[in-house]
Parts: C-alpha cells; sequence; structure tokens
C-alpha cells in the first residue's frame, strides 16, 4: 500500500488511470496492477493506492516503486519484500 500527495482522480476516470512499475537491484521493471485507489477519511491530501506486486519476486527482493498518473510519475520509494 502506498500514499501519494495530490493524487486525485477527476471525474470519468477509474483507477486505470493510475499505473505502477516497480525496479529491482538489476535493473528490471515489473508492472504492477493497482487494485485500489481512494482517499482515506480525515487524510486529504493523501490518496492511498493498493498495488499488487508481482508473485515470482524472491525474499529480500529490494524495489524502487512508482505510480503515474496523465503523465506525471511520483517520487521512487524504496521497499524490501520479506
Amino acid at each position: 500500500m502506498l500514499f501519494g500527495k495530490n493524487l486525485e482522480l477527476v471525474p470519468g476516470e477509474t483507477i486505470t488511470a493510475i499505473t505502477a512499475k516497480a525496479e529491482d537491484g538489476q535493473l528490471n521493471i515489473y508492472a504492477l496492477i493497482v487494485e485500489f485507489a481512494a482517499k482515506p477519511a480525515g487524510m486529504d491530501p493523501l490518496t492511498q493506492v493498493a498495488v499488487k506486486l508481482p508473485d515470482n519476486l524472491p525474499s529480500g527482493s529490494t524495489l524502487l516503486v512508482s505510480i503515474t498518473l496523465r503523465g506525471q510519475t511520483s517520487n521512487k520509494v524504496r521497499i524490501r519484500t520479506e
């Protein structure tokens, strides 16, 4: 689960407008599935985005994850799988 600041869908857009990707230490790029996006109550201006990581990642992987909406890409966040 990620939280994006000032990430807002306009009327008529669905979560398919949001894309996500992960990059591993060998510079392999993985397209991630965006499963959910919504503004949590009381947490304005944040948007909660849930993405599904690939099943084939080895445990202990470090990834850089980013999300994109309408051509604007977020900063990369570092995560580690267990």
